[in-house]
């Protein structure tokens, strides 16, 4: 079965240690601007709140837990079974 990644935008803390992951998966080393997700900034900083590309959250880069999810220490982001809604 295919696994997406699940997002508990209640849990995010806006830490960026997701990005800076991603970064370092995609480019072997920390270039933000070219991560698959980004920290959207809102409410005046008050919200900050992990945004994917499509192709990540439906088809993550690895088969095991992606670096995004894994350096997640907040819990905020999860590999699950696809179908399976967590919310």
């Amino acid at each position: 079965m295919q696994k997406k990644i699940s997002i508990n935008y209640d849990l995010c803390r806006g830490c960026r240690r997701c990005e800076i992951a991603c970064s370092w998966r995609q480019e072997g080393s920390v270039k933000l601007e070219r991560a698959k997700v980004k920290i959207e900034v809102k409410n005046q900083g008050a919200t900050e709140l992990p945004i994917f590309e499509q192709q990540c959250t439906a088809r993550p880069c690895t088969k095991e837990a992606p670096k995004c999810v894994t350096a997640c220490t907040f819990g905020a982001l999860e590999l699950i079974e696809e179908g399976i809604n967590n919310e």
